[in-house]
């Protein structure tokens, strides 16, 4: 897993920053194509697809740093194992809170982008209401992970200070 030096970690990461690289150019198609139903609509769609772009960089350099923490890389030879493995855990939640993040935009995106494509006649209509769907779901499951994800870390935590003191 994220210990070691695993090529599926690394593929991961790969495919996570290509999906961000490849947000830009779907955004500004869906756009194009989208227009002509609503201009306004169409370029609020395009704007919140591009601005989980950004969030998305960051969120893979932070498990990219968690990874270098937790395998103990030369780079941070010269900190203490506590100091690593805590500096780690801080950005896996970090990671971990991204993605929401991130999630929040994608799902955002989907309302706008739905309603197009009910308001379109070239396009399904029933696409464009499961689209809707997807977004209260992405924005419901995404606000409120953020909201528990304190309870959850505090727990998993305390986990860890539990193992250690058995050990």
């Amino acid at each position: 897993m994220i210990t070691g030096t695993d090529f599926r970690f690394r593929i991961g990461v790969v495919s996570d920053v290509l999906a961000a690289v490849l947000a830009v150019p779907l955004a500004l198609l869906l756009y194009e194509l989208l227009k002509p139903v609503r201009k306004t609509q169409a370029a609020l769609m395009a704007l919140l697809l591009l601005l989980s772009v950004p969030i998305s960089f960051v969120v893979a350099l932070n498990y990219l740093a968690a990874q270098m923490l937790l395998t103990r890389a030369p780079k941070v030879a010269a900190l203490a194992s506590a100091q690593r493995e805590a500096l780690g855990m801080l950005f896996l939640r970090l990671h971990s809170d991204g993605v929401l993040a991130v999630e929040i935009f994608f799902g955002l995106w989907l309302l706008p982008f739905g309603l197009l494509v009910i308001r379109s006649y070239f396009l399904p209509r029933v696409l464009g209401i499961l689209l809707v769907i997807a977004d209260i779901a992405y924005v419901s499951h995404s606000v409120t992970s953020l909201l528990l994800a304190g309870h959850r870390w505090r727990h998993i935590t305390h986990e860890r200070c539990d193992e250690r003191q058995l050990a």
